[in-house]
């Protein structure tokens, strides 16, 4: 754990265990080839993935996954609690700081619009001090967001 962080507060992001720890739907699946949760182009245009996630209201959150293109083209967003943020078509490690006022699940919705991505190393941490996105090498400049709205 990385100093600024609080504890990592989701299970299996890593899908080392099958989706074990996770609800896949509108067609996601888990690919056991790969270890990592897959979106085809058949079936929903939208696939989620969620977990119930320990967070507490009106704390801020660093939301991370990995989003892997395989072909085509596909969107990104995230929900945590109240609080979301489109991502939009950013591809690699992607990054949004959340502030929900309610606590809840965490939801990552990928669209495929004739494409097929993977996403992996999926990470929930609580901010504890404010420098914490100064200077650390896990948060990609290029792919972060940050939203304290909520939806």
């Amino acid at each position: 754990m990385s100093s600024g962080y609080g504890p990592e507060l989701v299970v299996n992001g890593g899908f080392n265990s099958q989706a074990s720890g996770w609800t896949l739907a509108g067609g996601a699946i888990w690919d056991s080839t790969n270890l990592l949760v897959s979106f085809p182009t058949s079936g929903q245009p939208f696939k989620t993935i969620s977990q119930p996630v320990g967070i507490e209201p009106n704390r801020s959150y660093l939301v991370e996954y990995d989003l892997s293109l395989v072909y085509g083209v596909v969107t990104s967003s995230v929900l945590l609690g109240n609080s979301g943020k489109s991502n939009g078509g950013l591809i690699g490690t992607v990054s949004s700081v959340l502030t929900p006022t309610s606590s809840g699940y965490l939801l990552i919705c990928v669209e495929t619009a004739g494409g097929s991505a993977t996403i992996d190393n999926v990470s929930v941490r609580e901010l504890t001090s404010t420098d914490s996105l100064s200077g650390n090498s896990s948060v990609s400049s290029s792919s972060m967001v940050s939203e304290s709205s909520s939806v």
